[in-house]
């Protein structure tokens, strides 16, 4: 059994070895397009995508420095001012990230792409006000699983409970596995001097993860 593993792993290896060298013989061949003068915003901007998955940065960095030189596309340019953004954030020039982020955001207000990708950013930087503000300014009736989450976890560390419970009411009825979503919820009712529905979610909870050792620590708090 141990030589079977082990030679599963050498084969993912070898097959992660081989896409890696794919892509960077991709990012090659692109650079060769470019050489030629054949599309280049769009060559440049497929590079540097290639180039960020690798983590190559700094190759990123100057591809995409070349895409946005090309304005030609115009169908083209919120992609490339996205991945612009990333690829600052990627090489620490947060801040950056963040205003150039903010500015596309307000070009294209109804993206919830990059009102999504701005939130993250600014939880990151723990600046909690501007991230809930920023996603819920997507339409309600927009908002994803991970939206929903998100925007309780905001307002529960707002000091905003019914706002988070309501959000993560909606994420369960939509979700009833979601484990920490159904976790949070019964500690913000509990909080809350909502004792009996707290306990019902604990419950529910521990017969879906037994061994959900934070749960199990709350739940002996309140029996």
């Amino acid at each position: 059994t141990q030589s079977r593993s082990s030679a599963a792993s050498d084969v993912y290896k070898r097959q992660n070895q081989d896409s890696i060298q794919n892509k960077d013989a991709h990012i090659l061949a692109l650079t060769q397009f470019l050489k030629q003068d054949i599309a280049p915003g769009y060559i440049a901007y497929e590079a540097s995508k290639q180039a960020k998955q690798l983590h190559k940065l700094k190759e990123a960095r100057i591809f995409i420095d070349l895409a946005r030189q090309d304005i030609s596309n115009k169908s083209q340019s919120k992609n490339k001012e996205i991945l612009y953004g990333e690829i600052l954030w990627l090489n620490n020039q947060k801040n950056e990230a963040v205003s150039h982020i903010t500015q596309l955001s307000l070009k294209h207000p109804k993206s919830r792409r990059i009102k999504r990708l701005l939130t993250n950013y600014l939880i990151n930087q723990n600046k909690l006000s501007k991230a809930l503000t920023t996603l819920a300014s997507i339409k309600k009736s927009k908002y994803n699983k991970q939206d929903l989450f998100t925007l309780a976890t905001l307002q529960s560390q707002l000091r905003l409970p019914s706002q988070a419970i309501a959000n993560l009411t909606e994420l369960l009825q939509r979700n009833g596995s979601h484990i920490e979503a159904r976790f949070l919820l019964a500690q913000l009712l509990l909080n809350n001097n909502q004792v009996s529905r707290g306990k019902k979610h604990l419950t529910q909870l521990l017969k879906m993860d037994q061994h959900h050792q934070a749960a199990q620590k709350l739940f002996s708090q309140v029996i």
